[in-house]
């Protein structure tokens, strides 16, 4: 039974919308594995625990603004693997006044 809820939830794509159903770092919604597997290290250096999607930016003039806050200030190498986190997060759509689903 383990396996087909495994298989089952990998056959599932969110739509992104108003971005306050999603787990920034838990759900699987860039890409093919959720945040915290891509980057662990990110992971363990996030502020918040179970935040959604929504707590990581603002809109301004119909743009979404990407904020991240980690627990310290990053190490050089550590800059090199936020920038590609940013440039993924920025290919992603967001629509404002559209529930996610």
């Amino acid at each position: 039974m383990e396996e087909w809820g495994r298989n089952f939830k990998g056959c599932l794509e969110w739509t992104l919308g108003n971005r306050n159903n999603i787990l920034f770092w838990d759900d699987v919604w860039l890409g093919s594995e959720a945040l915290k597997s891509r980057f662990p290290r990110f992971f363990y250096l996030r502020i918040s625990k179970d935040a959604f999607l929504d707590s990581f930016g603002e809109w301004a003039s119909n743009s979404w603004n990407l904020v991240i806050k980690w627990r310290r200030g990053l190490f050089d190498w550590e800059k090199t693997q936020e920038f590609q986190l940013i440039q993924e997060l920025q290919g992603s759509c967001l629509v404002l006044n559209k529930e996610d689903s």
